[in-house]
């Protein structure tokens, strides 16, 4: 098993846990920020049309993370319809906006198709200043996710 995606050449899970981890230590050494991005469609409304659209959008959207991603960030796809992002060197503020350029550029696509489904996302961040580790910042993103 490599450590890439073989559908959108994305890292599989365990390769980007992998990464956390390494990056988590990083960051804490050198007293620098990093955030994880999670990034998911949604039906508009549950309809059968709606859950082929969740299923064929993976690429795309896959691509579009791809390519508003920096050559050092970390995508994987953890799900038919989430990915993680993880981002170093990134503050809370700039994951964010990272993940409205992917959100705004998802939305022509999806707009122009006339698709039932919404691309969703949350952002956090682990700071050497702070207590918390990128896992926590994983879990508070997945959490504003679930809430939102």
């Amino acid at each position: 098993m490599g450590d890439r995606h073989a559908f959108e050449g994305l890292e599989n899970r365990i390769a980007w846990m992998d990464a956390v981890r390494r990056e988590d230590a990083r960051q804490q050494r050198y007293r620098r920020a990093a955030s994880i991005v999670v990034i998911e469609a949604r039906p508009l409304s549950r309809t059968p049309g709606a859950d082929d659209w969740l299923s064929r959008s993976a690429g795309p959207i896959a691509h579009t993370i791809r390519r508003a991603a920096r050559q050092t960030d970390r995508i994987t796809r953890v799900s038919e319809t989430r990915f993680l992002v993880l981002l170093p060197e990134t503050t809370e503020a700039d994951a964010t906006h990272f993940a409205e350029r992917v959100l705004s550029d998802c939305a022509v696509w999806l707009n122009a198709a006339n698709a039932p489904i919404t691309v969703r996302a949350s952002a956090a961040a682990a700071t050497a200043t702070s207590e918390a580790s990128l896992e926590d910042a994983l879990g508070r993103a997945l959490e504003a996710l679930a809430e939102g």
